[in-house]
């Protein structure tokens, strides 16, 4: 079983949190609901004898950049990073840049209008 797999159950049925691999993302509207969070989840990971490493760690951010996502108070969206590498993409040449292209649009529909992808 791979260890995301294995981290995955640990903490299955705790709302609020992502796994990805090794990394844990926890995330709450209120700080008493983070700090009961992370308790919650130091505490699973705890019993199933996995401990986190400490300077991997960081805790109680306002906003993070999480899998070229913006994470924070009044939600998600793209890394302003990625946005701007998909701007300066060329212009598709062949089957398989054109393919490429297809997928990043398809990836961004949740973010960006139709009218958007028009205008560019």
């Amino acid at each position: 079983m791979s260890f995301m797999r294995v981290v995955s159950e640990i903490l299955q049925g705790i709302n609020d949190v992502s796994c990805y691999f090794d990394d844990i993302l926890c995330h709450s509207k209120s700080k008493e609901d983070h700090e009961k969070l992370l308790t919650l989840v130091h505490m699973r990971l705890e019993e199933a004898g996995l401990q986190l490493n400490k300077e991997k760690c960081v805790h109680r951010k306002s906003e993070i950049t999480f899998l070229g996502h913006v994470k924070d108070s009044e939600g998600c969206r793209l890394d302003p990073r990625k946005v701007e590498a998909i701007q300066e993409m060329s212009e598709p040449k062949d089957t398989a840049e054109l393919r490429r292209y297809i997928a990043i649009v398809n990836y961004l529909c949740r973010y960006l209008t139709c009218q958007q992808y028009l205008n560019h």
